[in-house]
């Protein structure tokens, strides 16, 4: 099975969409399960 990979603008949009929920509370690994990215990557 081939990994997915996403456009530098998915990626970006992806991190945004964190951004938001972290001031909300929310643990860095929940944001990361959530929006579907590594900790590492983050």
């Amino acid at each position: 099975m081939a990994k997915k990979r996403r456009t530098p603008e998915q990626f970006t949009r992806k991190l945004r969409e964190g951004e938001i929920e972290l001031p909300k509370g929310q643990p860095i690994e929940a944001v990361c399960k959530m929006i579907g990215i590594t900790d590492q990557a983050y």
